[in-house]
């Protein structure tokens, strides 16, 4: 495992964790058909994060940032996307406004999400690998509640591809023709985290929770899960309000 991740960690970080991820997927299935025993080599809490350096990923990551559109910008982005009706658009509203990242949106299932609590668990998909859960915005609750339901499918975001769901680069195609291109859509996330950390005073454990992520320690985050639940559902929904105001539209 070392051999395959230490070569890019510090350098494709992204690929490193996708790899790693897929590695001990297929290991833990290989474990459950009884084709091998012991531990996982590619867990990574526990084990791999003793022997990789966060700090290097890290600082490789503010080297290559992805390019993020500005807070004040994303509410005419969010108009703009309420005017298609292209699964895409529905897509990209609800990275926006979740500020999930990719793979969880794409593959949303509709068994994930308890509309009548507001809240989405993708526990399967989460980095931090323990239970989570997304509150949710009265917006994206209405969002949510407006995809057309394919019975032949357990996802939100249904596909004729291999993987059943919408394909990997519909949201870029989307954001291209809308004369988006020099906007990555993974940095929606830090649309939303320089918004929460300037124009807000939710406390910055909160703001970083949005995010699902998590640095504190596992006794810590066990009393605490429930309180920041609830305050993120209140940052989640002041988020939603702001992208979706006309205000904020015509301010640009």
């Amino acid at each position: 495992m070392l051999k395959v991740l230490q070569p890019i960690w510090a350098t494709k970080t992204r690929t490193a964790d996708e790899a790693r991820s897929q590695i001990e997927q297929v290991l833990d299935a290989a474990k459950a058909h009884n084709l091998r025993q012991g531990e996982n080599p590619a867990r990574w809490r526990g084990h791999l994060d003793n022997l990789l350096s966060r700090a290097e990923k890290r600082k490789a990551r503010k080297r290559g940032h992805f390019e993020a559109l500005r807070w004040q910008d994303v509410p005419a982005l969010i108009s703009k996307l309420q005017a298609d009706s292209t699964l895409a658009s529905v897509a990209a509203q609800l990275r926006i406004m979740t500020s999930a990242r990719a793979h969880m949106v794409r593959f949303a299932r509709w068994d994930e999400f308890d509309l009548e609590a507001g809240t989405w668990s993708p526990d399967e998909r989460m980095k931090i690998r323990v239970a989570f859960v997304i509150p949710l915005a009265d917006e994206v609750l209405k969002l949510v509640k407006s995809i057309p339901r394919d019975e032949g499918s357990a996802f939100l975001l249904s596909g004729q591809g291999k993987t059943g769901v919408m394909h990997a680069n519909a949201i870029r195609a989307l954001l291209h023709g809308m004369e988006y291109e020099h906007v990555k859509r993974h940095g929606f996330r830090s649309s939303f985290r320089d918004w929460a950390g300037g124009c807000t005073h939710y406390p910055r454990e909160v703001c970083e929770m949005a995010l699902a992520h998590d640095d504190r320690d596992q006794t810590e985050g066990a009393y605490s899960r429930l309180d920041f639940l609830d305050k993120r559902r209140l940052l989640m929904n002041d988020w939603s309000k702001f992208i979706t105001s006309p205000t904020a539209v015509s301010q640009r």
